[in-house]
């Protein structure tokens, strides 16, 4: 076939026999297709913008439309209100930065061609980006707020069940699958991002120390690691002493006093356990009474008083050659000052430090 252009053409039929038909043909000029096109606009990066075409002056039900989407010119095969023929779906791009679709030309069943050549602007979105830093943490360690992510004021998850906190307390050991939703309140596009978090087996420390209490007649105190499922003991005894995995020692206090040993066992982990007990070493109870002494205030053996080590309170009696008590007192000395030369009788009550009552009896020289 011959492509005519549009007029008026002469025509003639012969057959066989030689007869002749003469007429005239008349051969108009198409109309242009006409489309409303539009595209869906603005899109998030990753989602389809959906492609909008309605054929206005349709004279059949399948046209061919040509779209440039800055990379690529591709035919679709379209009924008149846009929907692919194949899947009877509209045409869907998925551009990953804003672009300008044109759309080139549309094309009827007859092979009548429209050059349409119309821009339509796509803005993509770009989803927001995300970061999220989660470390492994013990059993043994409190439980936290979730929010470790950014940008904040998403959502979080743990192994898809909504969730703020992150309960060390009633979640067993294991992995959780940490999920991160945001939506960016500008642009609506949303984004994901996930991380496992290990709930790691803390150890549990204890252990035994003894003889307690004790004094300084018997200072040594034996130390007895009762923990399990560890890899390092560190032990701080008191007096600036710190030993280093040993189950079983024996440790030499130097002084009287309160300490506070401590014991942190470390497992495969790297988690940890400390436990601490009140070690104490008494002073040894003693005394001295002094058998004389001379009030006449030289500064030298004025009164006369017990030196007691390691005792809580003393009461002191004075007692005349009659057994008339001269002098009463809690925690204080006798200065003899109202008495005569000669010897009294003392009687001393003392509290040690384990409460324990104590009493001493005697005599002493008053020398003037």
């Amino acid at each position: 076939p011959l492509a005519l252009t549009a007029g008026t053409y002469n025509f003639i039929v012969t057959d066989d026999n030689g007869c002749q038909f003469i007429d005239i043909a008349q051969v108009n000029q198409p109309d242009k297709i006409l489309a409303d096109y539009s595209v869906e606009t603005p899109i998030c990066n990753g989602q389809p913008s959906k492609i909008y075409i309605n054929i206005i002056n349709n004279t059949c039900n399948q046209y061919t439309v040509e779209i440039n989407d800055e990379n690529n010119i591709t035919p679709y095969i379209i009924d008149s209100i846009g929907n692919v023929i194949m899947d009877n779906n509209q045409i869907l791009l998925y551009p990953n930065q804003t672009i300008d679709a044109t759309l080139l030309s549309i094309t009827d069943i007859y092979g009548c061609v429209s050059q349409i050549n119309e821009d339509r602007n796509i803005i993509v979105n770009q989803l927001p980006n995300l970061n999220m830093v989660l470390n492994n943490i013990c059993e043994s360690n409190p439980s936290f707020v979730l929010n470790q992510a950014n940008p904040s004021g998403g959502t979080y998850f743990i192994n898809d069940m909504p969730t703020t906190i992150f309960d060390t307390d009633s979640l067993p050991t294991g992995d959780y699958i940490i999920r991160y939703e945001y939506t960016d309140p500008l642009t609506s596009c949303d984004n994901i991002i996930e991380d496992i978090i290990s709930l790691l087996p803390s150890p549990n420390a204890s252990f035994v120390a003894g003889p307690q209490p004790t004094d300084l007649d018997n200072p040594n105190v034996r130390f007895f690691n009762t923990s399990e499922d560890f890899t390092n003991l560190i032990w701080s005894v008191g007096e600036n002493q710190v030993i280093e995995d040993e189950t079983d020692f024996i440790h030499t206090y130097t002084d009287t006093g309160t300490y506070i040993a401590q014991l942190i066992i470390i497992n495969q982990y790297n988690c940890s356990d400390t436990v601490s007990q009140t070690v104490i070493i008494n002073p040894v109870y003693s005394i001295f009474i002094p058998s004389s002494f001379t009030p006449n205030s030289d500064g030298k053996n004025d009164v006369f008083k017990p030196i007691i080590n390691a005792a809580q309170s003393y009461t002191m009696k004075i007692y005349d050659r009659w057994g008339g008590i001269i002098y009463q007192g809690e925690n204080n000395a006798w200065d003899g000052k109202n008495a005569t030369s000669g010897q009294y009788f003392y009687s001393i009550e003392i509290i040690d430090y384990k409460n324990k009552k104590e009493k001493e009896v005697g005599q002493v020289t008053l020398l003037k």
